[in-house]
This record gives C-alpha cells, sequence and structure tokens, in this order.
C-alpha cells in the first residue's frame, strides 16, 4: 500500500483486515519501518524464589509485615509473594 501497489480498500476487504488495525500498521510502518513488524519479543525473567528468600518471606509475613513491604525488602514481586502463602 505504501508502494501504491495495493489500494487500502483492497486490503480490507480481501484480507479481512479492519480500517483501524490498518491505519495503526501504517503508522507503525512509517515511524519505525517494515522491520519493526519482524521483532523477536525478548523472553521473560524467570521467576525464581530461593530456599533461603523464601524462609526470610514466611518470616516476615509471621512477624505481620503486608506482602508489598516484603517484595521491597526482598527484592521481589508481590505478586510471587502472595502465591507463596
Amino acid at each position: 500500500m505504501a508502494s501504491q501497489h495495493v489500494k487500502a480498500a483492497e486490503l480490507e476487504r480481501n484480507l479481512g483486515i479492519s480500517h483501524r488495525a490498518r491505519m495503526n500498521w501504517l503508522g507503525q510502518y512509517r515511524r519505525r519501518g517494515p522491520g519493526s513488524f519482524d521483532q523477536v519479543a525478548r523472553p521473560a525473567k524467570p521467576r525464581v524464589t530461593t530456599v533461603d528468600t523464601r524462609a526470610e518471606c514466611a518470616r516476615r509475613l509471621a512477624e505481620g509485615n503486608k506482602p508489598a513491604q516484603i517484595a521491597r525488602l526482598v527484592g521481589g514481586q508481590e505478586s510471587t509473594l502472595c502465591a507463596r502463602r
């Protein structure tokens, strides 16, 4: 479409692409180029807690600390601590 080989209406009709999606993709193409569509997502950082970390979290929970406070102290995430309760 950007090189004038196909009309926008043909893309929408023949490929079943919505007008809004086509406009978003065209904007992305103009801003960042064609390479922006083939990027590989970075793997997520593994959520690993050690035995020592779990013991410290359990101790702090028993003391009455809140999971958000414990997460800040041990450098973890609150969702990981809540799942281990």
